[in-house]
Order: structure tokens, then sequence, then C-alpha cells
């Protein structure tokens, strides 16, 4: 017969139950505050003599409560057991000790106790005070489960869902889902639901699906929640209402889900579903953000980068798109770049600030922060983002962030546009028409050029257009040209807007129609395109395609000379010394003429040197008239020079031909008889 020894004995009492022959329980006890108590059941003792037995020992003791639970615990009380179980996991009147924890629990899970089972099963899980057995915890979720134990389905789901300890078997892990969410479990109703929608494990069903959904997220699972919003945001298996989804999504957003304030953000800065708020967009971005969400990180920093719902802040902006970046956000790299190659973006730390003030005081910061856009660009690209291998190859043919390369750039750029970025079609036509990075070839430019265009890119319309002007690449087609002017005209481009309307004005590839060149040099000139405010300015005063108004020329002339034009200079100069739309005014008049002149405009230095020599709002100067008539080289400026060479002395005349040899000397690039 075994017994139960407890030392440091004050007093000793013995107790022999018997229950037939050979059956007995023998205690024998010594009291202290501290103790070791054994309890050794012969096999066969009774029930009742147990029950007695604890009766007697509870009652007579004054034992502490963790000695009662161990006095029960040996009398097989399953709540003694796992109540002791708790204590040595946690330590609450004990040491720490996982083994003796699992010893109770393994106790407990034998005699049947469903959260034994369940507890055994953790710690086998875990390889808390036991070896750690993925098949173990399996046996032991699927005791617990087999009881009923909700937490225990739920586990025991996972394992066949994931195949931990078990053969993968989605199937097996839907129908425990099924049985905790039957039971009120919200989690396992959201995985139920999420069977249902997706068909894996059970055959598909939209109405069941929104049916568990609701349930989990009426329990309070924000992934339901969220889902329940993406339904209703697109209509799948309820009727689309964005006011709805936004409900839904706010919750999942409350609860903490850091996916569901992106997309609650998003809605907020669209407007969907409620109203527009982009100061209330930006602070669930940054909620997100801050737990560590990728994308939300990305969104928060375009956000300070762009001043929308917070106020601007290049430093905000670069930290967060760094910190996207270091979780391999594609996104912040173009972010990133962009920032770099715009001079705004801010030091990491101090120890790069102390570097950039340096390269700024030497001079080479703008190189620096280039060289760190393309790496940023570089990153992006080698992911397979178009619009970063198109930057990557317009750095590397502009030299910028590293030495000019037209081979690379030819390389990034046919990758971009082989994946049909438009910009890349245009860049790589160009590089075509140029020879640069590939052998001159205009027919690859026309074919570039044509598929950028006919996805709307203007600019590679007007590109096509000028080709087929000149017969480079495809053969020469006034009408085509004029077709594709007008696609480019109708994207918005200003300079094909005037190109159109000089081909309307002289009926070159369409028909002759002053009133609607008039239209398309009005289009233009109101972008600000001087030479169509010249046009429109001309038509004005010759009555071409609208009522003659002198008055309207001057105004649209004033725009285009303001701007520096020379030809809308010397059209104000004459008017205003001929008083047409203006009063007559020779001062302003030799004013426009003037700084026509300078810039080499032949007609205004004919027209400056006659006004000279006449003194009309000049003072009368023979030198200074005869060095702009020289200058101007147009006809009828010989007549005029005769005549002035009467009147100046050989020095005189030598000077004026000096003056006229050093602003010759000066504006190489001017051309004599230069005329509009």
């Amino acid at each position: 017969m075994r017994s139960a020894a407890i030392s440091s004995a004050r007093s000793r009492v013995g107790v022999v139950l018997g229950a037939g022959p050979g059956v007995g329980l023998q205690l024998d006890l010594r009291f202290d505050l501290r103790f070791d108590l054994r309890f050794d059941l012969r096999r066969g003792a009774s029930r009742a003599a147990r029950a007695i037995a604890s009766l007697l020992l509870l009652g007579s003791l004054a034992c502490s409560e963790i000695d009662r639970e161990q006095i029960l615990a040996g009398l097989g009380d399953d709540d003694a057991r796992l109540s002791l179980a708790t204590r040595y996991s946690n330590g609450d009147g004990v040491e720490v000790d996982d083994a003796e924890a699992a010893r109770w629990n393994r106790e407990a899970a034998e005699s049947g106790s469903a959260i034994g089972q369940l507890r055994l099963a953790r710690q086998y899980q875990e390889g808390r005070g036991v070896p750690e057995s993925l098949s173990e915890a399996a046996r032991w979720y699927q005791a617990a489960a087999e009881q009923g134990l909700v937490d225990a389905q739920l586990a025991l789901a996972r394992l066949y869902d994931g195949g931990t300890g078990v053969l993968a078997d989605r199937s097996v892990a839907v129908r425990w889902y099924r049985s905790a969410a039957e039971r009120g479990n919200a989690i396992a109703q959201y995985q139920l639901a999420d069977a249902y929608r997706t068909g894996n494990g059970i055959d598909a069903d939209r109405d069941q699906a929104i049916e568990w959904y609701r349930k989990a997220a009426a329990g309070g699972v924000a992934e339901a929640q969220a889902q329940l919003g993406l339904l209703y945001s697109t209509g799948s298996g309820v009727e689309k209402d964005d006011a709805e989804s936004e409900t839904w999504v706010r919750k999942a957003a409350e609860s903490g889900m850091a996916a569901a304030q992106l997309r609650l953000s998003y809605l907020l800065a669209t407007g969907t579903g409620v109203p527009k708020d982009e100061n209330e967009a930006a602070r669930w971005a940054e909620a997100a953000a801050e737990q560590g969400l990728a994308k939300a990180q990305y969104a928060i920093g375009v956000m300070y980068a762009e001043g929308r719902g917070v106020e601007q802040d290049d430093a905000r902006a670069t930290g967060w798109l760094r910190k996207a970046a270091e979780q391999e956000n594609p996104e912040s790299y173009l972010a990133l770049a962009r920032l770099f190659e715009e001079g705004r973006a801010t030091p990491a730390n101090a120890f790069e600030a102390r570097a950039w003030l340096a390269q700024e005081q030497a001079g080479t910061l703008e190189k620096l922060l280039q060289q760190q856009a393309l790496s940023w660009y570089l990153e992006a690209a080698e992911l397979g983002d178009v619009q970063a291998q198109y930057k990557v190859g317009s750095f590397f043919l502009e030299g910028r962030g590293a030495t000019r390369d037209d081979a690379r750039a030819f390389d990034w750029t046919l990758r971009a546009a082989e994946a049909n970025h438009a910009g890349a079609q245009y860049a790589l036509g160009g590089m075509y028409a140029a020879g640069r990075g590939a052998p001159k070839d205009d027919a690859e430019a026309a074919r570039w050029y044509r598929k950028a265009a006919e996805q709307g890119l203007g600019i590679a319309a007007l590109g096509l257009a000028g080709l087929y002007d000149r017969g480079r690449g495809v053969p020469k087609d006034a009408g085509e040209a004029a077709r594709w002017l007008r696609v480019a005209a109708e994207q918005g481009l200003a300079r094909a807007r005037y190109g159109l309307a000089n081909r309307l004005s002289r009926g070159d590839g369409v028909p002759k129609d002053a009133a609607e060149a008039v239209r398309w040099y009005r289009a233009a000139a109101e972008q600000g395109f001087d030479l169509a405010q010249v046009q429109l300015g001309a038509a004005y005063a010759a009555g071409e395609g609208v009522p003659r108004d002198f008055g309207e020329a001057v105004e649209w002339y004033e725009k285009a000379a303001e701007q520096g034009n020379a030809v809308a200079q010397l059209r104000l100069g004459v008017l205003h010394h001929e008083g047409k739309g203006v009063s007559r005014n020779d001062r302003t008049a030799a004013e426009w003429l003037r700084r026509s002149a300078e810039q080499g405009n032949g007609m205004a230095q004919a027209k400056l040197g006659v006004a000279t020599i006449k003194g009309e709002g000049v003072a009368r100067d023979p030198v200074e008239a005869y060095k702009w008539l020289e200058l101007s080289g147009v006809e009828g400026s010989a007549k005029w020079l005769g005549a002035i060479e009467k009147q100046l002395t050989s020095s005189d005349l030598a000077r004026a031909k000096r003056l006229a040899g050093e602003w010759r000397a000066a504006h190489p690039e001017a051309e004599p008889g230069e005329a509009p």
C-alpha cells in the first residue's frame, strides 16, 4: 500500500476506510504551513470512500487554498487540477513551472476534461512544459472539439486549414469552422463566410456568405466588417450602397484594423458614400501608417507632399515614404524619387543632414539629389514599374543623376514603351529620329510616335504630323499631317493648334477656312502661345476670319510683344506710328521698333533707321540711323543709306560702320534682311 507522507509533523492522524477486502485508503498527514502531500488510492477504492476522505480532510484541516486544491486534485477533482495548472502557468502562489502545469492539465485531459484537453493541446503546440508536437496538439484539440468546446473546434479547424500536425483538408477545416460558428464564435463565423464566398472547401453560396459575414461583423470581427464594406461598395451579393459600405468600413477602422482605416481614408478623400473630407482622410491614413501598413505610409506620405488634408510638409512626406520604401512598397519608390528629383526630399538623420550641407556648400547637392532620385527610380524600375522605367530612361538620356548613356536610356525606354507607356513610346520615337541609342530610323520613329499618338498623347501626334509634313519615315502627305495636327490640337497642345490654324489659313491639307483658322489661333493664343497671338493680331488687322478691328490687333500684339516676340514688337511699332487701334505716338512706336531691332528683326531695324534720320519719336541722329539701316539688309535700305552718306563726314561714316560691326559681332545669330 502506497502512502502520503508529510514532513514537519505537529500531530498525526491515520484514517483507514475499508470498501471490501483488500481495499483501503491510508492518509498519513503532518500538518505545517508547507508540506508535500502525495495520495495513492488503491485501484478499486469507491467514489464514496474518496468523497468521505475529502470531507474529513477538508473539514478538519486548516489548509491553504493551494493545499486544498492539491488534496482535491489528488482525489481526482478536475476543477482542482485545472486550477493548479493555471497557478503553475501564471506563477500564482507558486513558482512558474510549465511542466507541472502540463502534468495537471494532462491529468484533467485524460480524465475527460475538455478544458484540460484544450490547454494541453496548446502546450504541445507551443512547446511549453512538454516537447513541441503538433500531432499531439491536434490529437488533444480533436478530443476537446468532439466534446463541443468552441475554442478547440476553431483551433482544430486552423490546423486542418494549414496542414499543421494533420494532413491539410479544407473540407474538414470548414466542418469544424461551422461547428464553432453555430455555437456563436465570431471568428469561425467569419472563416465560414469566407469559405462560402470563395467556394473553398464547400460549395460557394453568396447568400450564406453574406449571412455569416453579418453574424461575424455583429460579433465585432473587423475583417468581417471590412468585407461587408467591400461587398456593399461593389454591389456583390447585395445592392450597391456606398453609404452602407462606409458604415461597415468605419466600424472595422474603429476596431483598429489598419487596412480598414486606409480604406476609410480613401472613401473620405474621394467623397464616396460620405461627404468629402480630406482632413479626416489624412487622420485615418496616418492611423493606419502608424500600425506599419506600407500602403498607408505611402498614402500619408503623398498627402504631406501635396498638402492634402494636412499642412504641406516635405520632411514628414520624406519620412513616411522612407518607411514605406523600407517595406519594399514600389509606389513609395516613385514618390521618393520625385521628391529627390524636385529637390524637396529631406535628410534621414543628422549624419545625412551634415553630409547634405557639405554638398550644398560645395555646390554639388543638386547632383547628389538627382543621383538619389535615379537610385529610387531604378529600385522601382527593376521591380517592373513602367513609369519608373520611363523615368530611368529619361535620366540616362539627359545625363541626370548619372553620366549620359544613350544605350542604357534606349534600353529602359524600350522596356517601358513595349509595356505600352505612351510617354516612353514618344521618347523612343524621338531617339530613333535623332539616332540616339540606336541607328537613326525615321520609319521606326514614325511607328513609335503613332503608338503613342493612338493613346491620345498630343505631343506624339504633333511629332507624327511633322514626319508626314516632311515625308520622313512615311510618305509626304499634307492631309495626314493636318489630321494628326488636329488630333494633337484637340488634346490641347498649343503648338498643334497653331500649326492646324496655319494650314487652315493656307488650305494646306485641309480646305481653306479663315474663320476656323481664327478659332484655333485664338485657342492657342489664350494658352499664351506667342506665335498664335501674333497671327490672331494679324487676322484682326487684316479682317481675315473676323471683322477688322485694330484695337483687338493691338491687344493681341501686346500680349506677344511682352513675351519678347520681335514680330509683334515690330507691328506694334507700326500701329503706334500710324495711329491704328491706338492714338498715334511716335515715341512709343520707336520704343517698340527698338526692342524688335535689338533682337535682329531686319524690318524693325530699317524702320527704326528711317525714324532716326527723320527724328520721329527719337532724336535725329544720322550715324545711328545709318547703323540700323546697314544692319537691316532689307530691300529699299540702300536708297536710304546713300542719302545718309551724303550727310556724313568720312569720320562719322566710319563710326557708323564700326557701330554696325560691333552690333553684328555681339549678335552673331542675327541674319541680315530678317523680316516678319
